[in-house]
């Protein structure tokens, strides 16, 4: 197995920057659908997904922390540490279907480690397979069930330098988006509380309630979303997720949704995703399908496809298609 480990992490070393569309990955067999050459998954729509291009600068230095992962991870291939920063690595630079990859050897060389479990989800998410999110998540949380909570360091630190995220959190929050997703929001308003739970943070309390309150207007639970508000109501400020932070605000009637999106917009980044699925669904909730569905099309037209709202906003309009028209959809999540 160490040479296995070992002769794969130089095969990936030999990889460079080049266009995924001339040195396409071969794709990974664990996908549940066929992925177009070159493209990192399908989108909802039928559509290849592409990751967006990086700017020149900020793809050289991503390119540089991968090639000093994989030096990591070449010199000590049994460090599961080690391969988990190829695996994230890769995944900032939008080359999910190669994080895949690395992350099922992660899965398969470390069987009970719930960090493998906890990364495979998440890029599962990227690339649209839900159902294989949500298994991996399962088997995550009941790995880490009983067990002491740790710090996850953060691959792309906050302008504070402040890490945020811990292994708990993250797998609860990840598996609460996945049911979300798939449409089965009992569970995924377990899986939020479950997240809000493990928070050490105001950051992580704001994104989870963000969701959490979603999950239960999708259930036609109004009364019990405005009650799931009210433990964020003191926060007056955030680190990093001032999106989360800001829809938290709208719900409670302290901003409107229009100027959370349009502040999202103004800074750029996966807000726009996240700001705008937050209010697309908020309009749907007050019975404006129309408002709503134009808000959903302005989200999927953003540069970043691995946004959760965007990926969220994807399975709205998937939605309104299979029923026949952009309107029912919005109607069905009163």
């Amino acid at each position: 197995m160490r040479t296995l480990l070992l002769g794969i992490a130089l095969t990936l070393a030999a990889c460079n920057s080049a266009p995924r569309a001339t040195a396409p990955a071969p794709r990974a067999a664990h996908l549940a659908r066929p992925v177009p050459l070159g493209a990192e998954g399908v989108r909802l729509d039928g559509t290849p997904l592409f990751a967006p291009a990086l700017p020149a600068a900020e793809q050289a230095r991503r390119v540089a922390a991968l090639d000093e992962a994989r030096k990591q991870w070449e010199a000590a291939p049994e460090d599961p540490e080690a391969l988990i920063w190829v695996g994230r690595r890769l995944g900032y630079l939008g080359r999910m279907r190669e994080a895949l990859d690395v992350f099922a050897i992660g899965v398969a060389r470390f069987p009970s480690d719930a960090r493998m479990l906890r990364h495979r989800g998440h890029r599962y998410i990227s690339v649209r397979e839900f159902e294989l999110a949500r298994a991996d998540l399962e088997r995550a949380a009941q790995l880490v069930r009983g067990q002491p909570d740790q710090s996850e360091p953060d691959g792309q630190p906050n302008a504070a330098g402040i890490p945020l995220e811990t292994l708990h959190s993250n797998i609860h929050y990840h598996l609460g988006l996945a049911n979300f997703l798939l449409g089965d929001y009992a569970a995924a308003e377990r899986g939020f509380r479950d997240a809000f739970a493990a928070a050490r943070n105001a950051d992580n309390q704001c994104s989870s309630t963000h969701w959490l309150y979603l999950s239960l207007r999708k259930q036609g639970k109004q009364a019990e979303a405005a009650r799931a508000l009210e433990p964020v109501r003191p926060i007056r400020d955030v680190v990093e997720y001032r999106g989360y932070f800001e829809l938290c605000r709208g719900y409670l009637g302290e901003m409107s949704l229009d100027e959370v999106f349009e502040r999202a917009k103004s800074r750029g980044g996966v807000e726009r995703g996240t700001c705008g699925f937050g209010a697309a669904l908020w309009w749907a909730f007050e019975g404006d399908a129309a408002r709503s569905t134009k808000l959903l099309r302005d989200v999927v037209q953003g540069d970043n496809p691995f946004a959760f709202g965007f990926i969220a906003a994807e399975v709205e309009l998937a939605k309104a298609r299979d029923a026949g028209g952009p309107g029912n959809s919005a109607r069905a999540s009163r």
